[in-house]
């Protein structure tokens, strides 16, 4: 599922004079969610997906990943322009979950701040629903989100929810007029921090908004590394051989199996989602990032 996504023009002014100067991509943007009417000073962002081959893996096993790019116009031969804004789903879209997931695990507090008008003999299923309602975001719930937001705008220093009152109304089981007022803001602290190509959504205490997300298909790689280094390691078997079985090339079995001997800490951090940004499935390929020694792992690639 694809939200769209806006780009407040007052950090697009305060990011491109910055960028100008960095030579690297804006990063700053808003998020609505759809059918959202936004002012005229919106950039909307536009959702999108590539998908990128797994090396030695058939065209079949490419991995997809889903972005939001600026719509802009080209920007032409010479021009000083900075490159469009583009960031990934996966670091915005997990904010927004936790957000509401939060809000809606304090109903009582969610009911005051959008102005509800619910009577005390509603309030013990009120709660039963928000408890509800909390564990389907948890899960997913997009169509929760699509409900409960009516604009999300990210600025230089803060994320702005607006939430749609009728809409959370509704999700509570009231009626939807039950607040007179038709959104309330909802504010987060948090920033985008780009780190080599990779782009963060940091918070107020230093963590990423996506960085309790494992990265799923590093897991997956792990978990082969093993299997294919036990299988090595019994003597019985060649490279060469492997790769044939398994229908891929020598080199990627060898890259591959490098994931086997990452120190227990990285594959904690790792499982955790707790990693740096640039930690991910190609970088632990690439020869030498994987010392023997796991308090240099720990060093090179958690930086402890």
């Amino acid at each position: 599922m694809h939200w769209r996504i806006w780009a407040s023009s007052s950090f697009l002014r305060h990011y491109d004079e910055a960028q100008i100067l960095l030579k690297s991509q804006p990063q700053i943007c808003a998020i609505g969610a759809d059918g959202g009417q936004f002012d005229e000073h919106g950039t909307p962002l536009k959702p999108v997906h590539t998908t990128k081959p797994v090396p030695g893996k058939p065209e079949s096993a490419a991995r997809r990943y889903r972005y939001y790019i600026e719509q802009s116009e080209p920007r032409g031969q010479g021009s000083n322009r900075p490159p469009s804004l583009r960031i990934p789903a996966s670091e915005i879209e997990p904010l927004l979950r936790k957000e509401l997931k939060a809000l809606f695990e304090q109903p009582l507090s969610l009911i005051e701040q959008a102005r509800l008008d619910a009577k005390s003999s509603t309030l013990p299923a009120i709660e039963s629903q928000s408890k509800r309602l909390a564990a389907r975001i948890a899960r997913g719930g997009n169509a929760i989100v699509r409900s409960a937001l009516q604009q999300v705008t990210l600025y230089p220093d803060r994320v702005v929810l607006a939430l749609d009152t009728g809409g959370i109304a509704e999700l509570l089981e009231l009626p939807r007029g039950s607040s007179k007022l038709e959104t309330v803001e909802h504010t987060v602290t948090a920033r985008l921090k780009r780190s080599g190509l990779a782009v963060r959504l940091i918070q107020a205490d230093g963590t990423s908004a996506g960085l309790n997300v494992p990265d799923m298909a590093l897991v997956r790689l792990i978990h082969q590394a093993r299997i294919w280094w036990d299988e090595l390691a019994k003597g019985e078997i060649k490279v060469a051989a492997l790769a044939k079985k398994e229908g891929v090339s020598s080199s990627y079995v060898s890259r591959v199996v490098r994931l086997a001997h990452l120190a227990p800490s990285v594959i904690d951090a790792i499982l955790g989602g707790r990693t740096p940004p640039m930690v991910n499935a190609d970088k632990l390929q690439m020869a030498g990032v994987i010392d023997p020694r796991w308090q240099t792992q720990r060093e090179k690639l958690l930086g402890v």
